[in-house]
């Protein structure tokens, strides 16, 4: 990595994070100068204080939550790329299934809740669930868009080489599909957490949602930013991955 790799890099990351440092500085000062009672904002120290007072209560719930998103995350990749793939070689199934789709994505996914809760009962499924529903509409739509954005020449040119399907499919629109794919996958990593967290306030038995709404009741900000805190990291080391996985895919596009 050369010199200017290395400014370019410290550029992008050190505003930010300078930037957070003198903010959570000026908020510690101004409730301190101001003598706010922590039921209205508790100072940065007090939070810090409840996150080491409550840490086993807060891994135990992350994780709870961690595991509902990431789950329904998962397998909303695998079922979204196998739909987009039925509705590109299959009009019956696209015509049938998308005026489904549309309805089920006009939705507001919560409403579908206490339905889940009705089958699969309190516990991971449900929240899981509407994690997986939230996720897949964004992966779907986009991974269905790269799968039609084929140049019609070069499927014409596979046609007239005799080309099967499958080979058309594995070495020419999945190939194409890859950057819309991703697109898809970046809005959808950082939904799944709010998926999960929007089951778990109606059938919390467990999860950060049940934190927030415990604290809620209490009055507890200090556990609110908390949760607030712990969600934002959650979706920002998904969205992180993420990122990874498409430079990974797609080395041209880290080499620009």
């Amino acid at each position: 990595m050369n010199f200017a790799n290395v400014r370019h890099r410290l550029h992008t990351i050190v505003p930010p994070i300078l930037f957070i440092v003198v903010a959570i500085i000026a908020w510690e000062i101004v409730v301190r100068a101001l003598d706010i009672r922590p039921i209205f904002l508790p100072a940065p120290s007090f939070v810090i204080e409840e996150a080491i007072g409550t840490r086993s209560k807060l891994l135990s719930e992350t994780l709870a939550t961690f595991n509902e998103a990431i789950a329904g995350f998962a397998i909303s990749i695998v079922t979204a790329v196998l739909v987009a793939v039925m509705f590109i070689y299959s009009q019956f199934l696209r015509r049938g299934l998308l005026p489904l789709f549309i309805l089920i994505e006009s939705t507001p996914q919560v409403a579908f809740a206490p339905l889940l809760l009705v089958w699969f009962g309190y516990g991971f499924l449900p929240k899981m669930f509407v994690a997986l529903l939230v996720c897949f509409f964004p992966i779907v739509v986009d991974t269905t868009a790269g799968l039609n954005a084929v140049e019609p020449e070069l499927l014409d040119l596979s046609r007239i080489l005799q080309a099967s399907n499958l080979k058309i499919l594995l070495k020419i629109r999945l190939p194409n599909s890859i950057p819309y794919f991703f697109n898809g996958l970046k809005t959808a990593s950082a939904l799944s957490v709010v998926g999960a967290l929007v089951a778990e306030f109606v059938a919390t038995d467990s999860g950060l949602g049940l934190l927030l709404l415990g604290a809620q009741l209490r009055f507890d900000m200090a556990m609110i930013i908390i949760c607030i805190f712990i969600l934002g990291l959650i979706g920002i080391g998904l969205y992180t991955v993420t990122l990874l996985a498409e430079r990974v895919a797609m080395p041209w596009r880290r080499q620009r």
